[in-house]
Parts: structure tokens; sequence; C-alpha cells
């Protein structure tokens, strides 16, 4: 058997990167492989009970990134590291700027196979945190030896571009289950009386609410085009800081009844189908694991072009982050019929981001470090 330590921020539900993980664990043949997790931060709503189900153990350490936890925290994950190193065949960190105080204690204590992993192009918009995680993260090349990343664009960000040409990389795409996410006609009709909005354009959004998902930019976007057009509906999918936010906008707008907070949940797939487009206006993204979703869904989607081209499969339309743009393409956008949705959702399970093609070369990948 075969162990691999996965690090990860938090193992939330709304979480982008753990959903990731989730998609390569429910699908790795657990009888030659296994995951175990290190986990820095406790969420309410999370992925512990599958885990546990499925043969992994889980190990909460604290935040090194916190001033409140990070001695306790970097002295519980050196005490791991020296206890655990040996069970493991490799160490996969999916969280770069905690590189030195994770990675450093695998290489310490003997772990040969050292994987990071890139999934974003940005990791946050305030400078402070800028210039504090651009220190953190010019360490990984010290003590990692193996190098993964969900696009091109999201290797450059945190390998250098001088990584394409030496071709010291891998990407690893964020394939999804697309026989979860294949659309559903009778689902779409569920959702939407139960919404009440059957005879609805219906727009959705699906994030964390970081403020590099822009949630306050697609609010004010989509109460002028309401205003023209009163039969707009927008679900929004997921929580996080921004979402107050939001929410206060909104009922500034006097717009609750054409926004529909459904907040975090693992029926993700449902609201999908109930939608008629996907919007997605982030500030950066490494390859949004939402987008592909979406898609697998026969969903059309409008997201920003600072987003990598590398997402689009069938139905995906780029907009620069200009409110007036965003609100013309919005306003023009006809819903795809039940059939095309169908078709598109169909073609979309032979791509590259199929888990069950993808994770034939993970399983390669992780078993050639045995």
């Amino acid at each position: 058997m075969v162990r691999i330590l996965q690090i990860v921020d938090n193992i939330s539900l709304a979480s982008g990167v753990s959903s990731v993980v989730m998609n390569m664990y429910k699908n790795i043949n657990r009888e030659k492989i296994q995951f175990d997790f290190l986990v820095y931060c406790k969420t309410a709503v999370s992925y512990e009970n599958e885990i546990l189900q499925m043969g992994g153990r889980i190990f909460y350490v604290g935040n090194p990134l916190s001033v409140r936890t990070f001695f306790s925290a970097l002295n519980t994950i050196k005490s791991f590291f020296k206890e655990h190193a040996s069970c493991y065949q490799a160490v996969h960190l999916h969280s770069p700027t905690t590189a030195f105080f994770s990675l450093r204690y695998a290489l310490k204590y003997g772990m040969k196979n050292r994987i990071v992993h890139s999934h974003s192009t940005m990791m946050s918009p305030n400078r402070i945190k800028t210039v504090v995680n651009d220190f953190l993260i010019s360490r990984i090349k010290k003590y990692a030896n193996i190098y993964w990343a969900c696009s091109t664009e999201a290797a450059i960000f945190l390998y250098g571009s001088e990584w394409l040409t030496s071709n010291k990389y891998t990407i690893i795409n964020n394939a999804v289950n697309c026989d979860k996410f294949c659309f559903n006609d009778e689902k779409r009709n569920l959702v939407r009386s139960r919404l009440n909005c059957s005879n609805k354009i219906v727009f959705c959004h699906v994030s964390n609410y970081s403020p590099i998902k822009n949630v306050l930019f697609l609010v004010d976007v989509m109460a002028e085009c309401i205003n023209l057009n009163n039969n707009i509906i927008c679900l929004l999918i997921g929580d996080g800081p921004t979402a107050p936010l939001a929410l206060s906008k909104i009922e500034e707008y006097g717009l609750k009844e054409n926004f529909k907070f459904i907040g975090k949940t693992n029926e993700v797939n449902d609201f999908l189908c109930a939608s008629d487009c996907l919007l997605l206006p982030s500030l950066k993204e490494g390859l949004p694991v939402t987008v592909v979703e979406a898609q697998a869904c026969g969903l059309p989607c409008f997201i920003s072009d600072t987003i990598t081209k590398e997402v689009h499969v069938c139905d995906v339309k780029y907009f620069s982050l200009k409110k007036n743009v965003w609100q013309n393409a919005i306003s023009s956008f006809e819903p795809l019929n039940d059939d095309l949705r169908n078709v598109r959702s169909q073609a979309f399970s032979d791509s590259k981001f199929s888990i069950k093609t993808e994770i034939k070369k993970i399983e390669s990948l992780y078993l050639e470090m045995v």
C-alpha cells in the first residue's frame, strides 16, 4: 500500500482546492494508494466524514500563518513529521506558502518525494500579504523536489517561466466526475420549481467568496441588468469573507427577490442543472474547478479574461473586468435548450477534465514514487 500525505489549508466543502483533492481521493484505486490529510484549519462543514469512511486519517495541526497559533502549529507540525515521516511514500503540499513550515520538516526527517502543487496565479490582492507570500514561496524550491500545477499559468506563477523550457513540472488537470455533474433535465425542473424561478433566466455564481472572486463587482453588474430585465435571477452558491458585504449590497439595491443566497451546499451539481449561465468575474484564478464542473453540466460560462484559456472546452466566453462589458453580455444572453445542454454535457465527458482519464495519470505518478 502506497500512503500519500496530503497537506491542505482546510477540508471545507467550499474550498476549490479541497474539491480537487477529494475528486482524486474518491476515484483513485484505494487498494493501492491511500491518502492521509494534514490540515491547518478545522471548518464546520467539511469532507471529514467522507475521508474517514474511505480509510483516510486526518491530523489537525493549527495554522502556521496565524500569529495566534504560529508557535503551537510549528511545534505540532515538526513533531508530526518526526514521528510519522517514515509512514509515507510522498507528501503532497497544496498550500505553497507553507512549504517552509511543512516540507522543511518532511525533508529533515527523510521524506524522499516532496510534491508542491500550484493551484493559483495570485495569492492575495492585499499588497502587504503579497510581499509576505512572495517571500514564503521563494523557499519552495529549497524544500520541494516534485512540481505540479493545475495549468501552465499556475506553473509560471509559482515556479517561474524558465521552468517551461526545462520541463521540470507536471500539469495535473482539475478533473471532475462527469457522471455526477452531467446535465439532468429532471433535476433542473425540480430545483427551478423549488426556487420559484421556472420561467426566469437563472445565472449563478459558485465560489468561496474570497476577495479574488470579485463578488461585489458581480452584484453591481447584476443589479444593473435586473433593473433592465426583472426576469433575471442570480443564485449565489458558497460562502466566505465577502458574502456578508454582497448580501448587504443586495439589500441596499432592494433586489432580495432577484438574488437567492444558497450558501454552502454539497448539491452544487443540482444548482448548475437549474442555472442557465455561470458567472465568474475573478481577479485571478489558477484553473477554476467550478468552470470545469459547469461545462460538465453543459452550462455556458462567462468568466474574466484574467483566467487561463486552458479551462475552455465547449462554451466559455471571456470578458474584461469592465462593468458595461459584463452588463451587455448578460443582458443579451439567451439560454440554451435542454437538448443542446445534453449534447454539450455528453461531449465534455471525453475531455481531459474527466477524472476517469486523469486519475490514471495521477496513480502512475504516485506509484513511481515507491
